[in-house]
């Protein structure tokens, strides 16, 4: 059985995934094979197609985030979808960012074990679908009015994702409990209260991850829990 020692102590905790026999994924390169510290199981584990990705994502994110809080409270009001002057665009490029790499980040979390299959597909669809309005928006300068039937689902979807993500990860010691309230409290207000600033909660989070996602390194399990 080959093994990987821990670099400085126990490996940090993530979801479980099921050992498939021991068996190492057929690739050019020979995967490393790390138990799961609390299970015991062994998974078989695959270089990601670039190590430097996961957290760089998860900070692409943070800082849209926190960028799109503080255009937020020195603009007090909703945003309004005018496109006339450069901070509004500008706006729009920062929550455009946020949506895109808060998905990435998400799907990236969960090819590293540091986030459960369901926040992965919830997120990433229910941003997805938000983008699509902004983007279209972005495209034909015009708030239309059917961007509604992609905004409340989608971001309903996310919120019970992010909730989900926060939940499991308390549940199994994936995520310390003052992060596991960034991602279930932040990503639940990040877009309904936007306005108020709240998006720096769950930017801060996504800052967090990003350096889980950096200790983590490329190995990853061919599944996660």
């Amino acid at each position: 059985m080959l093994t990987t020692p821990p670099l400085g102590g126990a490996h940090p905790p993530r979801f479980e995934t099921a050992a498939r026999g021991g068996k190492v994924a057929q690739g050019g390169t020979l995967g490393r094979m790390t138990p799961h510290p609390s299970s015991g199981t062994t998974g078989t584990l695959r270089p990601s197609p670039s190590p430097a990705l996961a957290p760089v994502t998860a900070v692409m994110a943070g800082l849209a985030a926190v960028g799109t809080a503080v255009y937020q409270v020195a603009t007090p009001g909703p945003p309004q979808a005018s496109f006339e002057t450069l901070a509004d665009w500008l706006r729009e490029l920062l929550f455009a960012t946020y949506l895109a790499a808060s998905v990435g980040a998400v799907v990236l979390a969960r090819r590293h074990r540091l986030a459960p299959t369901p926040t992965a597909w919830l997120v990433g669809l229910g941003y997805g679908a938000i983008l699509g309005g902004v983007l279209y928006a972005a495209v034909t300068r015009d708030d239309p009015d059917w961007f509604f039937l992609l905004a409340g689902p989608g971001n309903l979807a996310a919120i019970v994702g992010f909730v989900l993500w926060a939940l499991r990860g308390r549940r199994e010691r994936v995520l310390p409990l003052w992060a596991a309230l960034l991602c279930g409290v932040g990503g639940t207000v990040a877009v309904l209260l936007a306005e108020l600033g709240t998006p720096v909660l769950v930017g801060s989070f996504f800052l967090y991850l990003a350096t889980r996602l950096h200790a983590v390194g490329s190995p990853t399990l061919d599944r996660l829990g």
